[in-house]
């Protein structure tokens, strides 16, 4: 496989169908950057090692934009006339 299976999906397919829809470029990576801000575990089958919980910070890490060929989570399309004909 090419991309890496963390999760599997059990509610919120409406999300997974807009990120599906995403622009993406010639390798298939999306043109705007796409990010998870939020997850709930819905059912984990493992014990947490007691280890764990001193390692969880109180929130979550800034975030840290790349300065690449990314469009970022601000970015919005300028204003366009052209028809989705002359689009597409």
């Amino acid at each position: 496989g090419k991309h890496t299976i963390f999760g599997q999906l059990a509610e919120g397919f409406e999300t997974l169908d807009k990120i599906n829809e995403a622009f993406v470029d010639d390798d298939g990576r999306p043109l705007q950057n796409i990010r998870i801000r939020h997850t709930i575990v819905l059912d984990d089958p493992f014990d947490d090692p007691q280890e764990l919980e001193v390692l969880i910070p109180p929130e979550s890490p800034k975030a840290q934009f790349e300065q690449g060929d990314r469009l970022e989570d601000d970015w919005v399309p300028a204003d366009d006339g052209r028809s989705l004909d002359e689009v597409e």
